[in-house]
């Protein structure tokens, strides 16, 4: 599925060769404990830099040791919406074209419904560059963020992840002009998966040993 998004991203650049290898961290990164679950593996180094939970969602960001959330090169979001009526691609057009009405310029794909590991899925890409829209120590900056995005269906709830790159550099390549830094930021989310522990053909245990390879 992220090999055909690739292609769609950047047509003629050939990506089939990119190794897309993610060391995870077994199931550290897990917000909906039992009996559905979504699991999100980080490259080593990472860091939760932000959490909050409320009655109908959860949200907790993740940088790179280094980093904060407040300034950061490299991100991943995951988000869990209980009960939401929302689907996954309803949500990604609402969440990327609200993303996009701050945008200067915007390149921005939304995939169509596709099956992810027995769950009903969409992902979507938006590259953005604001001026300026940004406050930074008082003074209004330009920057460039690229964003991609997996909804998906669970019985419970609607689980999202986001993995994002962010620089104030304007002169360095966005990712639909780096092949390396695109693959980088898209691999973050070949991993993801949702897991119930009442369905045995998607038992949490089997499902994590079945895609991830452990």
């Amino acid at each position: 599925m992220f090999d055909k998004f690739r292609s769609v991203i950047i047509a003629g650049l050939l990506l089939s060769g990119l190794v897309t290898v993610v060391n995870a961290q077994e199931d550290k990164v897990k917000l909906k404990l039992s009996p559905e679950r979504i699991v999100t593996p980080l490259p080593e180094g990472w860091k939760i830099g932000y959490h909050v939970r409320d009655e109908r969602k959860e949200i907790q960001e993740y940088v790179p040791e280094g980093e904060t959330v407040e300034g950061w090169n490299f991100m991943v979001t995951t988000k869990i919406y209980d009960r939401m009526k929302r689907g996954p691609l309803e949500y990604n057009r609402h969440t990327i074209e609200r993303f996009a009405s701050l945008c200067s310029r915007t390149t921005k794909v939304i995939g169509d419904l596709e099956d992810r590991h027995g769950y009903e899925s969409s992902l979507a890409l938006i590259e953005c560059l604001t001026s300026p829209a940004v406050l930074k120590k008082n003074k209004f900056v330009r920057k460039r963020e690229f964003r991609v995005q997996i909804a998906i269906r669970g019985k419970d709830a609607l689980y999202v992840v986001e993995s994002a790159w962010h620089t104030n550099d304007l002169s360095k390549p966005p990712p639909t002009e780096d092949s390396n830094l695109l693959n980088i930021v898209t691999s973050r989310l070949d991993r993801v998966f949702v897991c119930d522990n009442r369905e045995k053909d998607k038992n949490c245990k089997d499902r994590r040993a079945s895609i991830l390879g452990n």
